[in-house]
């Protein structure tokens, strides 16, 4: 793997439970096996220690840790480990009333968050450095605060369907011979002044007419009658597609007030039929708004699961291309966790830079006290097909997996390609920023992310390689 502009690490990571998260139960002790009492413990005193020009930095790595159940909501009494580069403990603490956990580290260790309990959930990240942040847990909830009732009065034209779609979401059809759509905004989502679109199409869904309302201050407005114009026909170009793309699909977001979805079109999946370059044509659909976010889904080997996302900012405009050889980043599938060994192996295939790897499983025991479930997200700068589990603090318990122990489905893998982070900034907000994993995320973006991901959850028919 080709590393870009990442420090050298250890190549040790893992993973939390392809069919869903498991959640800890706050951090009890109960369930795990016998540990000493959850009291802060602190490796060597924290000071800067000094040496030659070249030694390894070490300060201090601060944590915050954020609830799972009150998204955003900072959490007491979570269990955070930092551990040196040899392995050894550095500190074991509990987060404060703020979510705050600190100690001082050596560059190139790690930090492990543990909600300890019947269902224990791990969170650990590589290749911390002195000075690092890292935010664990949920995000904060979005402000849902009542701002205003935008209603549109609009002349009403051959199509008798009508919607409003504005920065937090669409009215339902107009069909009545009312001339009035409305729609309820919301704080996190508003953004004034605020652009609008009233979109009417037929009854068979085929012909969609617009009426473009730009920087509309006001909960009242009233469309022009002679505002509707039809939509832009576009496509997307598709150049140097690889053999092993096997289909394609797109959706394209329009932004207002800078990352804000309000409109999106998304075709059917396109089989590529082993064609190097290629167009998908863009049926009408209107072009408005400040710039927009087109999302691009490569799809491999259907029996085997692969995929990779491709998410790039461009101007509204009716056509985006995509050099898709440069564009993709490697291929993974077939993860499979060997418990008695630690070590998660998948295959990949291909060559690109990456910025950051996120893995996740799921494990489960049953012993003398019960059964317990186990899930363990690890987040690293690289990867190569072959990862051993790092080793946690005897402190923490006997909670990392062994033989004897059930793999909960299949392990998930996701490699990271960030146009505007490398692995210094995103391992900071990586755990809470699920968007960068959500297929058709609006993502907040200036440039272009991949993702080469695979997901097998809930029903997945995908069966796990021997």
């Amino acid at each position: 793997m080709v590393r870009r502009r990442n420090r050298v690490f250890a190549a040790v990571v893992v993973a939390a439970a392809g069919c869903g998260e498991i959640l800890g139960l706050g951090d009890p002790q109960v369930g795990v096996d016998a540990r000493p009492p959850d009291a802060e413990v602190t490796g060597p005193p924290d000071a800067e220690v000094s040496g030659p020009p070249d030694a390894i930095p070490r300060g201090t790595v601060e944590v915050t840790v954020f609830s799972q159940f009150g998204p955003g909501v900072p959490q007491s009494g979570v269990t955070v480990v930092f551990v040196e580069p040899d392995g050894k403990l550095a500190a074991r603490v509990l987060s404060d009333g703020d979510g705050k956990a600190s100690a001082t580290l050596t560059s190139g260790g790690s930090v492990t968050m543990a909600r300890l309990g019947i269902s224990t959930s791990l969170v650990t990240i590589l290749g911390v450095e002195a000075g690092d942040h890292l935010l664990l847990g949920a995000p904060p909830a979005n402000d849902s605060t009542a701002t205003q009732t935008v209603a549109v009065t609009f002349v009403r034209t051959s199509h008798p369907r009508t919607l409003l779609r504005t920065t937090c979401g669409a009215s339902a059809n107009v069909l009545a011979p009312g001339t009035v759509a409305s729609v309820p905004m919301q704080r996190w989502c508003d953004h004034t002044p605020r652009d609008l679109i009233l979109e009417a199409s037929d009854d068979a869904g085929t012909s969609s007419l617009y009426n473009v309302l730009l920087r509309q201050e006001g909960g009242n407005v009233s469309a022009p009658a002679n505002g509707w114009k039809a939509g832009d026909t576009g496509q997307l170009m598709l150049t140097a597609v690889p053999a092993e793309v096997k289909s394609v699909n797109v959706v394209r977001f329009l932004r207002s007030g800078g990352n804000v979805l309000f409109f999106s079109f998304l075709p059917s999946a396109v089989d590529t039929a082993g064609r190097a370059a290629f167009m998908i044509p863009v049926e009408p659909a209107l072009i408005a708004g400040d710039d927009m976010l087109v999302v691009t889904r490569f799809f491999g080997d259907p029996t085997l699961g692969p995929a990779q996302i491709v998410r790039e900012r461009d101007n509204v405009n009716a056509s985006h291309g995509v050099d898709v050889a440069s564009a993709l980043i490697p291929w993974v599938y077939g993860p499979k966790l060997d418990v008695a060994t630690r070590t998660l192996h998948w295959t990949q295939t291909g060559t690109g830079e990456i910025d950051a790897m996120v893995a996740d499983m799921g494990y489960s025991r049953t012993d003398g006290s019960g059964d317990h479930l186990f899930s363990w997200r690890v987040i690293a700068p690289t990867s190569n097909g072959t990862l051993v589990l790092p080793d946690l603090p005897p402190e923490l318990g006997d909670i990392e997996p062994k033989a004897g122990d059930a793999v909960v489905g299949h392990p998930a893998l996701y490699l990271i390609r960030h146009g505007d982070e490398t692995y210094t900034q995103l391992r900071q907000h990586l755990d809470r920023d699920a968007a960068i994993f959500n297929t058709n995320a609006n993502t907040p973006l200036s440039s272009k992310l991949t993702v080469s991901e695979f997901v097998c959850g809930r029903g997945c028919s995908i069966p796990t390689p021997p």
